[in-house]
């Protein structure tokens, strides 16, 4: 009679650790910046798809750049499941000011994660204001700036 049951909790303990197995092993694997929650906004200029309020979303950093994907939020009397999420916003960097880095104050924590650090971000046409995750900064600035450093200048 106790064998059954043991066979039955055996089941039971395989079919969940194995659930959780395969998602510790795809992330062991996962590139740490291929996606993060991050804010963006313009200060300066115009960038297609952004404005002067911070918007937030996912980032993933590339070698000079990063693409966004702005989260949808649900204003009064819009349905979310009626609303498309809007397209990819693709930012090429062309500079980052580390020496204006800094964490949000306390007008901005009501948009922007408290836990981050606020870069600026120049582009062809506009200086942005990155908001990223404290523990994500190194890597996504490394990230942003190593094509900077493989190019050669021009003759």
């Amino acid at each position: 009679m106790i064998r059954p049951r043991t066979e039955f909790m055996g089941f039971i303990s395989d079919f969940v650790f194995g659930l959780l197995g395969d998602s510790v092993v795809a992330d062991l694997g996962k590139d740490d910046l291929a996606e993060f929650d991050c804010s963006l906004r313009v200060i300066a200029g115009r960038h297609k798809g952004l404005g002067g309020g911070w918007h937030d979303g996912q980032a993933s950093v590339y070698p000079g750049g990063l693409d966004f994907e702005a989260s949808f939020h649900a204003k009064a009397g819009v349905r979310t499941a009626l609303r498309t999420s809007p397209p990819p916003i693709s930012v090429t960097v062309s500079a980052v000011a580390t020496a204006r880095q800094r964490q949000p104050n306390n007008a901005e924590t009501r948009n922007v994660k408290a836990d981050s650090q606020i870069v600026e971000l120049t582009t062809e046409t506009a200086t942005l204001q990155w908001a990223v995750p404290t523990k994500k900064l190194k890597a996504a600035l490394e990230r942003v700036q190593s094509s900077w450093s493989s190019e050669a200048p021009s003759a």
